[in-house]
């Protein structure tokens, strides 16, 4: 979805938001937009952590988008790829809670 999305230049933020956005309409995900707005929301707010977790990014106010002024859009889909690897390995070993009946 992000090549869809990027414009001339580097990547920004909100086409990362945008293309995220996408995916979760594209893959049913959330109830409605307010919900998948919140999914690309929680999920940049993943991104970043990975990113600072890294050693990519320096943490401060808004880590991502220095790393994001450098970073080409291959660079840039080759690391949100590594960091979905990475949050899927990490939430694999959360133990779900049984759904209160």
């Amino acid at each position: 979805m992000l090549p869809a999305v990027v414009g001339r230049g580097p990547v920004r933020w909100v086409e990362i938001h945008a293309a995220i956005y996408r995916a979760a309409c594209t893959l049913g995900m959330g109830r409605d937009r307010p919900h998948r707005l919140r999914l690309a929301d929680e999920t940049l707010d993943m991104f970043t952590d990975y990113l600072v977790s890294a050693g990519l990014a320096e943490p401060r106010k808004h880590p991502a988008r220095g790393w994001l002024a450098c970073a080409g859009l291959i660079n840039v889909q080759m690391i949100v790829a590594t960091a979905a690897g990475h949050w899927r390995r990490e939430l694999a070993t959360v133990p779900i809670a049984p759904h209160p009946r």
